[in-house]
């Protein structure tokens, strides 16, 4: 069974969720961290590769699936 974000894609997932990329290109976004509290971006997502990283928690993953973090823990606004 596809998870939501296989299904929509990871850029359509967070942007739903509120989530709005600081910085992006056509393949790359940078978000502020949806699993902590932060002021300068560090939540890297490859659009292209359905791909995170949290360069603060030094944690990534695909899609939703890392840790079971971003669809239970993703904070709002």
């Amino acid at each position: 069974m596809k998870t939501t974000t296989e299904c929509i894609g990871i850029r359509e997932y967070l942007l739903h969720r509120g989530l709005r990329p600081h910085r992006e290109t056509a393949t790359h976004g940078m978000f502020l961290s949806p699993l902590r509290k932060e002021r300068t971006p560090s939540f890297s997502v490859r659009y292209d590769k359905g791909l995170w990283y949290d360069f603060g928690l030094g944690e990534g993953g695909g899609h939703a699936s890392p840790a079971g973090h971003a669809p239970r823990r993703v904070r709002h606004g």
